[in-house]
């Protein structure tokens, strides 16, 4: 990655040849979910020190983004169910003391009244969980319904928390200094500690791919200022028009819980360093993901299901991004992606749909091995090949590991496990399709939302669309008839799933039957 974007953004583990194509970085551990609460943490954190820039893109350069922990309401709706990894009384306090804290600020006539309140209420959020898997409390997630059930990543550094537990007043003092400085006269210095005493910049969870992701969109947001207020605009009614009874919540929770421990509020705000990607890197897909992007956010509909269409809906848009960014570093034409809908009896589309996925795994693949040879030392006569086999697994991991498995959970690549794979169609995925490339209250006739799907994500599902995908000479042109029958399938796919109406028997239209949000 000889020039990056941004500028000042994060560029470690460069040894990796896959952070150096795709930029820093996609990871495979990290959740769907987790792509898109990293994008929505960048977008709705304050951009500068003195806290402005919430809810919206940067405007300039450099890119930082101040994150606050809410370990407050975090500990409150996790940690009783959570892996204990290490136990530190600290937190065990912390977690009695937040509950009776809470119920002292409950009316009710008695106790058992308000620890039923408080249990509801913590059942609610729980019931919104989007990530608990075998983690500490601290690495639960929730859906980002609300600015403030927008969680960072956070990881616990238990050993400087045990040696506080033992250490005299001296080593505290000691502690904090090497931590983020001392804490401001008047607050609680302890328990201040326990919920600053994590580290936010391991990128474990949220590993930088909705980092990465937010920059592809960025990079051409900053020069549409149009169409940036109108994204900013939708974000915002995302994040905060169905959701002031869980931001209330929220804030009650946190807020007391900050009040009444003394708590420095401003201690434990911390500076993000954001990832980076290749400078003019995903600029096609990016002119894409931001026109699919508002318009989907354009659709009125359950705040739960937006969320949950637009986590899959972003993966989709990042393995765009991926096989874009294979194609521009090969130098070569564009790699598609035969759809097959499962059409009774047709071997041939399944057949080619297999062919196209392998032929774009090898094409990650030879990225990978070109970055690898590209970066030998030239006056070495010989090569380390044992050290070049290990980047190369490593690469691997963080590119097409990524692009098969994410894949496979959005269900566009069939089947989940064995042999064949190819690409599909899930229903959330063409629900997220139609919602992203057709106006709201819209239609489109379906052979003008075929060709929008070719140039869009360069899918191949009817045979005007197998014609135009004839890059070489590895694609029969005979072999346009087999994608009759499979243009067939997925007229009844979108007939079934409600975005088709047959206007006669040679003509259909692709609607979108959600009424636009209304901005102010």
């Amino acid at each position: 990655m000889n020039v990056k974007y941004p500028l000042n953004g994060s560029c470690k583990n460069l040894e990796n040849p896959a952070i150096r194509i795709y930029g820093n970085r996609f990871h495979s551990d990290q959740s769907l979910y987790e792509y898109l609460i990293e994008f929505l943490l960048v977008f709705s954190s304050a951009k500068a020190p003195d806290g402005t820039g919430e809810m919206s893109f940067h405007s300039d350069e450099p890119l930082y983004y101040f994150v606050k922990p809410r370990n407050g309401l975090r500990r409150f709706i996790f940690f009783d169910q959570a892996k204990r990894a290490k136990r530190i009384p600290g937190d065990e306090r912390a977690n009695e003391s937040i509950k009776k804290i809470l119920l002292k600020h409950i009316e009710a006539d008695k106790a058992s009244e308000k620890e039923e309140f408080l249990q509801a209420v913590q059942d609610l959020f729980r019931g919104y969980a989007a990530v608990l898997k075998n983690r500490s409390w601290c690495a639960q997630t929730l859906l980002p319904l609300c600015p403030e059930m927008i969680f960072c990543e956070e990881m616990p550094n238990d050993n400087i928390r045990l040696k506080w537990e033992k250490g005299s007043e001296a080593d505290r003092t000691s502690i904090l200094k090497k931590c983020h400085g001392p804490v401001a006269a008047g607050y609680s210095i302890e328990d201040t500690f326990y919920d600053d005493s994590f580290e936010l910049d391991r990128h474990n969870f949220l590993a930088r791919g909705g980092e990465v992701y937010y920059l592809h969109l960025l990079q051409v947001l900053k020069d549409a200022p149009e169409a940036k207020d109108r994204l900013q605009s939708l974000l915002v009614n995302l994040l905060i028009d169905k959701s002031s009874a869980f931001s209330q919540l929220a804030n009650w929770i946190q807020g007391t819980w900050e009040k009444e421990k003394n708590i420095d509020p401003n201690h434990l705000v911390r500076r993000m360093t954001i990832g980076c990607i290749p400078a003019g890197a995903y600029l096609k897909s990016g002119k894409f993901a931001v026109e699919e992007l508002t318009r989907f956010l354009s659709n009125e509909f359950h705040p739960v299901k937006r969320v949950e269409l637009l986590a899959k809906g972003i993966m989709l848009q990042i393995m765009r991004m991926q096989i874009e960014q294979t194609e521009e570093y090969l130098s070569r034409g564009r790699l598609p992606w035969i759809i097959d809908m499962h059409s009774s009896g047709n071997k041939t589309v399944r057949k080619l749909s297999a062919q196209s996925f392998t032929r774009i795994s090898e094409a990650i693949m030879s990225a990978i091995n070109k970055e690898i040879i590209n970066s030998r030392d030239p006056h070495e006569e010989e090569h380390n090949l044992t050290e070049e086999y290990r980047l190369f697994v490593k690469a691997r991991k963080e590119s097409l590991d990524i692009f098969k498995s994410k894949g496979k959970e959005i269900q566009c690549i069939i089947p989940l496990n064995g042999p064949d794979e190819r690409f599909s169609i899930s229903e959330d995925v063409i629900k997220f399709l139609v919602l992203s490339l057709v106006p709201a209250g819209g239609k489109m006739d379906l052979d003008c939302f075929l060709t929008k799907l070719y140039d869009h994500y360069s899918f191949v599902i009817g045979p005007d669309e197998y014609k135009r995908c004839q890059m070489t000479d590895e694609l029969d042109k005979g072999l346009s008839d087999s994608f009759t029958s499979n243009k067939g399938a997925f007229q009844k796919f979108l007939k079934d799933a409600g975005f088709l109406r047959d206007l006669s028997d040679a003509t259909s239209i692709v609607v979108n039957p959600y009424k636009g949000v209304e901005i102010a």
